[in-house]
């Protein structure tokens, strides 16, 4: 399943830059934005990142108040 995108308030000079490296490899700038995502999500640097923050978020809730984190 596809989910649309929005990213708004991007300067001109960045859609610019965007644009010009999408027309350099040939594609869209929303293919070529596809492409940079999930590229960027598919670093194996990124997933144990987000995995540890999403794993910290959840249990920060949990904790009593007043106890610190070990």
């Amino acid at each position: 399943m596809s989910e649309d995108l929005t990213i708004e308030d991007v300067p001109e000079h960045v859609r610019d830059k965007l644009a010009a490296q999408a027309a350099e490899r040939g594609q869209s700038l929303e293919a070529f934005l596809l492409d940079e995502l999930t590229r960027t999500v598919s670093q194996p640097w990124i997933n144990p990142l987000t995995g540890e923050l999403e794993e910290g978020l959840r249990t920060e809730g949990q904790r009593e108040p007043g106890v610190d984190a070990p």
